[in-house]
């Protein structure tokens, strides 16, 4: 039994979304595409040592299945959110339809930045864009903890960022 290449994922539109296993060109493709989202396939294939067909074709399957988005990362300073804070949140009532109110009122909140569910002590650990520490404690104890199925609120704060990323490091799934 022969891999599967790309060229039977594209020619299958019912595998376009089904991951494929990648090979060193689409690790080196998804590389420089978490350095630079807008590459465009003639600076690809010359980077990857392709021509443009295949890198085009590899691009558009990889954009289908593993780039989850092409998003541009803002100076937060420069719109005023000079603090990040976290808080951890044990909820009162562990229902799913009170966890679920929540959680749907704690994300729809603007300055929200990420949101996940967590183990341990705590239901949910939260990253939170304030413009100073009057902000940060306003929406700390009275746009979360005064929601009535919050039970305790953990906050800290970062006083220095060391690193900002959201590549991954692909070099270890090369064999």
């Amino acid at each position: 039994m022969r891999d599967t290449s790309i060229i039977d994922i594209i020619a299958d539109p019912q595998n376009i979304n089904m991951p494929k296993v990648l090979d060193q060109y689409d690790l080196k493709i998804l590389t420089l595409l978490q350095k630079n989202a807008k590459m465009d396939v003639k600076a690809l294939a010359k980077a990857v040592h392709l021509s443009e067909s295949p890198v085009r074709s590899r691009k558009k399957v990889l954009e289908s299945t593993y780039i989850k988005s092409n998003n541009a990362i803002l100076h937060k300073d420069l719109f005023n959110i000079n603090i990040i804070g976290h808080a951890l949140i044990k909820f009162k009532n562990s229902s799913s339809a009170a966890m679920a109110r929540t959680k749907k009122m704690i994300i729809e909140m603007p300055f929200i930045l990420r949101c996940a569910t967590t183990t341990g002590d705590f239901d949910l650990a939260v990253t939170i864009g304030a413009s100073d520490m009057n902000a940060f404690t306003k929406i700390t104890t009275k746009d979360i903890l005064q929601d009535g199925n919050v039970e305790h609120l953990y906050t800290y704060l970062e006083i220095t960022e060391l690193k900002d990323g959201t590549t991954i490091d692909l070099t270890n799934f090369l064999h």
